[in-house]
């Protein structure tokens, strides 16, 4: 094999996929390693059987052929080195990478203990702007449970129905929803749990890479995401996701309503005396103000107050103050509203102007 590549800035993005795939420790020492292939144009692919990665690059194939590379070797050459262009020459069992200035040879693998690829047998599928992608993920991911015993709440939750994406995660004290609009292609799905590992890289792709679009398709086991230099591939999780519509309150009889920043803001403040092993800010609402505290056992105590629009009459509830300031510090509104019914039944936060996202927590209880 013989390649050169050139801009160091591409190189280093559709690489950083890669690492973020490569295990970090596991029994089988073949997947620490990356392939490396040129044919038409150059191809990189990393798997830790899960979740699987692969980049095209544009560069100048003077020899074609195919290596295994210890992942960390080539790692240190990319983002360590000085270098506009890379070239990349193979002899026997020894890869060279070598740069305007330097060369670094490392020891390859056989190439033919490499896993192979997943086949995917393509359900369905869509394609949807990168934007609205990653403010799906930025929406949801923090709710994901990361209890190894809840299995299937280790993930997001992907329906397609019609026109409408829909992404659900739940840790089991809260759940948050979204809906985006996508242009359509085959048949509806449900029943995809998409493992966090995979959302996070989905969503490094959505920020970083310049396309308008990416296209997502999907199998009973795997899911998958395109752009026109990387597609992914990961194995679904395995479970029954829980049927989240039936705890999403419909008739709230209470809502405070105030700006978002202030109330995020406020939230912060009224919860500075809440110690970290018991984390709880409450709230004092009445008569379009909100009185949010909180004490410690130590006799600490936190007091901010904060005006807002409120319907309902005089109200107390409390909640881990992280669970709101997550959910608050993603939306893109100028006002966003928290709706009650009892003090011990689930909340829901939401704005009018996203109204295809929803916020559902439990509070806490409180002696």
């Amino acid at each position: 094999m013989k390649v050169l590549l050139e801009e160091k800035e591409k190189i280093k993005r559709l690489f950083s996929y890669l690492f973020g795939v490569i295990p970090q420790r596991s029994p089988i020492s073949i997947l620490s390693c990356i392939l490396l292939r040129a044919e038409t144009e150059f191809e990189a692919f990393a798997t830790d059987l899960d979740v699987e990665m692969s980049v095209k690059m544009k560069g100048e194939i003077k020899e074609k052929g195919d290596i295994c590379i210890e992942g960390e070797n080539i790692r240190k050459v990319i983002e360590k080195a000085e270098y506009n262009k890379l070239k990349i020459d193979t002899s026997e069992d020894i890869l060279t990478i070598g740069t305007e200035n330097g060369n670094f040879r490392w020891k390859t693998q056989p190439i033919s203990e490499y896993p192979d690829r997943s086949k995917v047998e393509e359900k369905t599928g869509c394609v949807i702007e990168l934007k609205e992608l990653a403010d799906a993920i930025l929406k949801t991911d923090f709710s994901v449970s990361t209890e190894r015993t809840r299995y299937a709440l280790n993930g997001i939750s992907v329906k397609l129905k019609g026109g409408v994406l829909e992404m659900a995660s739940t840790d089991g004290r809260r759940l948050s929803i979204i809906k985006k609009r996508v242009e359509r292609s085959k048949e509806d799905i449900e029943g995809i749990i998409i493992q966090i590992k995979a959302i996070k890289i989905l969503h490094q792709i959505c920020s970083k890479e310049k396309d308008e679009t990416i296209r997502l398709f999907f199998s009973n086991t795997y899911t998958g995401a395109e752009t026109e230099t990387t597609r992914m591939v990961s194995r679904n999780i395995e479970g029954q996701f829980p049927d989240y519509e039936s705890v999403i309150p419909n008739d709230c009889d209470k809502k405070f309503t105030a700006n978002r920043t202030a109330l995020y803001q406020a939230i912060v403040e009224g919860s500075l005396a809440s110690e970290r092993d018991s984390e709880a800010v409450t709230f004092d609402i009445d008569k379009n103000r909100a009185i949010i505290s909180s004490h410690s056992v130590r006799g600490n105590e936190a007091v901010r107050e904060i005006e807002g629009e409120y319907i309902g009459e005089k109200f107390k509830i409390s909640f881990n103050p992280q669970y709101l300031l997550q959910p608050i510090s993603v939306l893109n509104t100028e006002t966003v509203t928290l709706a009650f019914k009892e003090k011990d039944s689930a909340a829901l936060l939401y704005s009018l102007d996203e109204p295809d996202y929803k916020y559902v927590v439990m509070p806490l209880t409180m002696d």
